[in-house]
């Protein structure tokens, strides 16, 4: 006859996995990610402003009449000083307040709020490899 075999542990998990439970997310903030529409192909870059947690998709950003989803790319950009033309960021209470109760649940929650980028003079976003304005953001000769 052969030895006993050992039985594993099954009542406590290894020590790794209880580690690996207990670790804080990877954290993104200052990290760019691209998000790439599945119907116009069209594209925006965007970057983290604050710790939290980002969408795997949104509406399209990157053409006003599109109707797609764009689909992150998980913060695999190869450049990291591309020009963002949008920003995620963790909105202050009284603009949490006046959203909807979804999404002040995702905001108490640890998510992100996306919005244009502020640190830009123009916001914009690439389509088919040409830069575009929107016309609310083009400058007019006044």
């Amino acid at each position: 006859m052969g030895q006993a075999r050992k039985r594993p542990n099954l009542r406590r998990p290894p020590a790794a996995a209880l580690a690996a439970a207990n670790a804080e997310p990877p954290s993104f903030k200052g990290q760019k990610n691209i998000y790439v529409c599945q119907e116009c192909c069209g594209h925006i870059v965007s970057v983290d402003l604050d710790e939290g947690v980002t969408p795997f998709m949104i509406g399209c950003e990157a053409t006003l009449t599109c109707k797609g989803w764009m689909q992150s790319s998980f913060y695999r950009v190869f450049d990291q000083k591309m020009r963002a033309s949008h920003e995620w960021y963790k909105p202050p209470e009284p603009e949490i307040a006046a959203m909807s109760v979804a999404m002040q649940d995702h905001v108490r929650k640890g998510g992100l709020v996306m919005r244009r980028a502020t640190g830009a003079s123009e916001a914009t976003a690439v389509t088919s490899g040409r830069e575009r304005t929107t016309p609310k953001e083009s400058k007019t000769d006044g």
